[in-house]
C-alpha cells in the first residue's frame, strides 16, 4: 500500500538545491520519533510513535515501537530478535539484490544521505498491513511531517510472522518505484500499476510457492468472490487487490516480468505506458487484448483452447469464476433482457443455458462513448469449446446467431469488457450495456418437444410429479456438467 502526496509532485519536479548535511550512521538501540499516517495507526489519534534500533543489516534499519515492545516478556523480545535477524537476513541476501535488479535501485544515499533504508514496525489498525509514504523523500520545509529517511512501515503484529518477508517486498517495491518513475520523470504512477508490481514482488521471490499457504491463493480467493471489479479505479480494497493480482499474473506469464519493470522505464504512467511497451515488444499487441484474452482465462482456464486462455502457474491452475446463469425455458419462444452497468477496465461474464432450437444474441452499448469488446465461449454436448468475437458495427452494436443451438450444446457464456483509455474518458464513472438471448422459432403445437440429453418413456403431460422432478433434477445435474 503506497501513501502517495500527489499534490507535492505537481510542482516539487526539481531537487533542492541543497542536501542535509552528511548524517551520521544510526546505531543500535537508538531511539527516535517517527511521524505515522493516522489513517492506518492503531489509534487515529497517533501522529508520531517513539522506537528503537534493534537491527541493522547491511541494507536497512529495522526499528520497533518502544510501546509495543515493553509490552512483550523477556522470552518474546529475545524471539522477536530472533526474527529481526530473519528479516535483515533475507533482505540483505535476497529481497533487497531480486527486487533491485529487476526494478532498479531506490534513491541513493537519498534525502538522510545514508544507503541503508529504515522499516519501521508500528501498531496499526485491522486490515493494515504496510505502507509507503512519498513524503519522507522530502525536506521538512516541504513537508513538516516528513522523517527525511528512504523509509517503508509495516505493521507490527507480524514481525514475527513469515509473512512479514512478503510485506517487506511488497513495500520496498514501492520505494523503487518512487526513484525510478516520480523523481527521474517528474511523474506519479498510476496506483493500480504501483500495486500491481509490488503484488508481483512477491511471486518473484517465491513466496508464494507454498500457494495454499501463500498471499496469492488470498488474493485469488478476494477474485473468485468479486470478478467484476475494475482493474483501474483504485480503492484499496481487497476486491481491488483481487482483480489486479489474477490479471498482473496472467500478464506476466504471457509477456514477462519485464512488462512491468519496462513500463516503470517510461515517462508514461498507467495503461499508456502498459500499452507502449507491449506495442514495442510484441507487435503491436494492446493491453486491451492482453485484457480480453484473460477474460477467457479466468472464465475457462483451458489450454485447449490456446496457451493465452490458461495460467501455468501451479497454485492458479484451477482458477475458474463462476458467471451470472441464465436458464432459458426449454419450450415456447422466450427471450432474456439484461441491463447491466459496469466501470472501465472491468468485465462482465454472462451465460445462458437451456432454450429450444436456435439461439439469437444481441448487444447494445447504452453509450456510444463506451468501448466494449465481446466474446464468447461456446461449450457443446460433448464438452468441447470454441471461442469467437462478436463483430460490433460503427455504434457498438453487435448480433449472434446460431442455429439448432440447443440441440448441439450446452450453454454460451458472453464475455463483456468495457476498455476505455484515459485519453478517451469522459465524465462518465460508470456504462451500461444491453444484452439479450432470444430463442429463433416458436416451439409447435401440441406435446412441447424438449431436447433433453436422456431418453423419457412418455410424455411430459402423462408423468407424475415425482417423475417430472426427476426429469428436472437431471437436467440440472446436465447443466453443471455431472454425468447423469
Amino acid at each position: 500500500m503506497q501513501m502517495k502526496l500527489r499534490n507535492f509532485l505537481l510542482f516539487s519536479l526539481i531537487l533542492p538545491a541543497f542536501l542535509p548535511a552528511l548524517a551520521k550512521a544510526d546505531y543500535q538501540d537508538q531511539r527516535a520519533d517517527f511521524y505515522v499516517e493516522k489513517d492506518f495507526a492503531a489509534s487515529s489519534s497517533t501522529q508520531q510513535v517513539k522506537a528503537s534500533l534493534k537491527k541493522i543489516g547491511s541494507k536497512a534499519y529495522f526499528y520497533v515501537e518502544d510501546k509495543w515492545w515493553s509490552g512483550l516478556t523477556s522470552a518474546e523480545q529475545q524471539k522477536a530478535s530472533l526474527d529481526l535477524n530473519d528479516l535483515a537476513g533475507e533482505f540483505d541476501s535476497k529481497i533487497y539484490k531480486l527486487l533491485t535488479a529487476q526494478f532498479g535501485l531506490e534513491w541513493k544515499p537519498g534525502i538522510d544521505n545514508d544507503n541503508k533504508i529504515t522499516v519501521l514496525f508500528h501498531s496499526m489498525k485491522d486490515g493494515y498491513n504496510g505502507y509507503f509514504r512519498s513524503g519522507d523523500e522530502y525536506e521538512k520545509i516541504d513537508f513538516p511531517a516528513s522523517n527525511q529517511r528512504e523509509m517503508v512501515y509495516l505493521n507490527v503484529d507480524y514481525l514475527s510472522d513469515p509473512f512479514a518477508k512478503a510485506l517487506l517486498a511488497h513495500e520496498f517495491t514501492h520505494l523503487i518505484g518512487y526513484n525510478q518513475k516520480d523523481r527521474k520523470y517528474g511523474v506519479t504512477e498510476a496506483a493500480w500499476l504501483d500495486e500491481a508490481r509490488a503484488e508481483l514482488a512477491v511471486t518473484l521471490l517465491g513466496y508464494s510457492n507454498d500457494y495454499d499457504q501463500s498471499y496469492l491463493r488470498m488474493r485469488a480467493m478476494d477474485f473468485l468472490e468479486y470478478p467484476y471489479d475494475s482493474l483501474t479505479e483504485w480503492q484499496g480494497q481487497a476486491y481491488d487487490y483481487g482483480v489486479l493480482n489474477l490479471f498482473t499474473h496472467y500478464l506476466v506469464e504471457q509477456y514477462g516480468a519485464e512488462v512491468l519493470s519496462g513500463s516503470l522505464r517510461s515517462s508514461r504512467v498507467g495503461t499508456d505506458s502498459i500499452n507502449q511497451y507491449l506495442k514495442d515488444h510484441f507487435k503491436g499487441l494492446t493491453l486491451n487484448q492482453a485484457f480480453s484474452d484473460w477474460s477467457v482465462a479466468v472464465l475457462r482456464n483451458d489450454c485447449s483452447l490456446g496457451e493465452k486462455y490458461c495460467y501455468k502457474n501451479q497454485g492458479l491452475k484451477n482458477i475458474k469464476l463462476v458467471p451470472f446463469n441464465n436458464f432459458m425455458p426449454f419450450s415456447g419462444e422466450s427471450t432474456i433482457n439484461l441491463r447491466q452497468n459496469m466501470t472501465e477496465w472491468s468485465c462482465h461474464w454472462q451465460k445462458f443455458t437451456g432454450g429450444r432450437d436456435g439461439l439469437k444474441i444481441d448487444f447494445k452499448p447504452a453509450s456510444l462513448s463506451a468501448s466494449f469488446k465481446v466474446r464468447y465461449v461456446i461449450e457443446d454436448n460433448e464438452g468441447k469449446l470454441s471461442l469467437g468475437d462478436l463483430n460490433l458495427d460503427k455504434n457498438g452494436q453487435g448480433q449472434l446467431v446460431i442455429p439448432d443451438f440447443s440441440k448441439n450444446n450446452k450453454s454460451i457464456t458472453v464475455i463483456l469488457c468495457l476498455e476505455k483509455s484515459p485519453s478517451n474518458m469522459a465524465n462518465e464513472r460508470s456504462y451500461a450495456y444491453y444484452l439479450s438471448a432470444s430463442t429463433l422459432n416458436e416451439a409447435p403445437t401440441g406435446e412441447p418437444q424438449i431436447n433433453l440429453p436422456f431418453k423419457i418413456d412418455k410424455p411430459i403431460s402423462e408423468m407424475s410429479r415425482e417423475e417430472i422432478l426427476i426429469v428436472i433434477i437431471r437436467m440440472i445435474l446436465y447443466l453443471r456438467g455431472a454425468t447423469i
